[in-house]
């Protein structure tokens, strides 16, 4: 599909937004707090499949030594969703709104960047029947099909663009998330710098590599021990006294007295 794009730049052309488009911004950003992620009843005009995509339905769970270690202090009775601090909390939930909005402009894009793929392939089938029309209208088909053509390279254009901004907006939404755990963790600003720009694979809140990195920096044990975790130290085996050595006494076998042979024993 991205072949049907030409390296060249696009012309640049402003357009003008369409009163349409104007008026349902208008109305939302009027209550920007309260206003919902996504407008209800447009997820269900957009599917994809659910198997291998559980990232574009379902928030990614809390995981890692971070979240455990955050539930451990807030004395939660089981894995909680959430911190339990007010900001923290907040700061989570608007998470979850951009993260919701990204992932709705995600499949938006894709039905898009299909649908122009399709448009753009159906003009280049209409262009072969310009043979069968008279010498007088083929150049008049011939320049309609390119419009059309052009229009549609356009608009994929367009939707592999808006795709882009979504996958941003999802990696936005993760990142909130992340720092509502991180904050309430304790671990140096820097650690926490490293730890929320690790991989999002889509379907925990942390990356897989999370724990690992924790163990590998340089001072792996005062980061653990700020999250409040035993490190590992060295065992010793006690020590057990041992037994004093037994002397292992050879024998000395008794030399028989020395007899003077007698004449009979010769």
């Amino acid at each position: 599909m991205v072949d049907i794009l030409s390296p060249e730049s696009p012309s640049r052309i402003a357009l003008l937004l369409i009163k349409t488009i104007q008026s349902n911004y208008k109305i939302i950003w009027q209550i920007p707090a309260s206003s919902a992620p996504t407008a209800k009843g447009v997820e269900c005009k957009y599917f994809a499949p659910s198997k291998g995509y559980e990232f574009l339905f379902c928030h990614p769970s809390p995981c890692s030594l971070v979240v455990s270690t955050v539930n451990e202090r807030e004395h939660h009775g089981q894995q909680a969703s959430a911190p339990k601090a007010k900001e923290a909390k907040r700061l989570d939930l608007f998470g979850r709104k951009v993260y919701s909005s990204g992932g709705l402009q995600l499949r938006i894009a894709n039905q898009q960047a299909i649908l122009n793929g399709h448009n753009f392939n159906s003009w280049a089938a209409v262009g072969k029947f310009k043979d069968n029309l008279p010498q007088g209208s083929q150049q008049v088909f011939t320049a309609l099909v390119d419009e059309g053509k052009a229009v549609a390279k356009t608009s994929l254009q367009a939707s592999l663009d808006l795709a882009d901004a979504a996958a941003r907006i999802v990696a936005s939404g993760v990142v909130m998330r992340r720092l509502a755990w991180l904050q309430e963790s304790g671990l140096p600003p820097e650690v926490q710098n490293t730890l929320q720009d690790l991989p999002f694979e889509g379907s925990g809140l942390f990356s897989n590599q999370t724990d690992a990195r924790l163990h590998s920096l340089k001072d792996s044990r005062a980061t653990l021990k700020s999250l409040g975790m035993r490190t590992p130290t060295t065992q010793r085996k006690p020590f057990k006294p041992q037994p004093p050595p037994q002397c292992q006494y050879q024998l000395c076998h008794r030399h028989e007295p020395y007899c003077r042979r007698g004449r009979d024993n010769r």
